[in-house]
């Protein structure tokens, strides 16, 4: 039942990186729960020492902006076949039969 919710409440949101995007100025804490969020509901692209605490806030930092990258990579990528998929279906619409 929880999980259901959390897919519901991350489903509100356009994209992985959408929701990163939200708590990317926020501190080490605030991101090591919300990588763990994401965690549980999207599985993270790479594997997180979990066992990092408090002490280790570059650790987060780091790990969190490398996420994000990943998937404002993978939200560029799509983007660009769509373009690419547009563009090649009104050339295939503009050539005469």
């Amino acid at each position: 039942m929880a999980k259901k919710k959390l897919k519901d409440f991350f489903k509100y949101y356009s994209s992985p990186y959408a929701f990163l995007s939200l708590f990317k100025d926020d501190k080490a804490h605030i991101k090591k729960v919300v990588l763990a969020f994401l965690d549980e509901v999207e599985r993270l692209p790479f594997p997180i020492d979990w066992s990092k605490g408090k002490d280790d806030a570059s650790y987060w930092h780091s790990v969190y902006d490398a996420v994000l990258k990943h998937y404002e990579s993978q939200l560029t990528n799509q983007l660009n076949q769509s373009i690419n998929q547009s563009q090649t279906q009104k050339s295939l619409k503009e050539v005469p039969s």
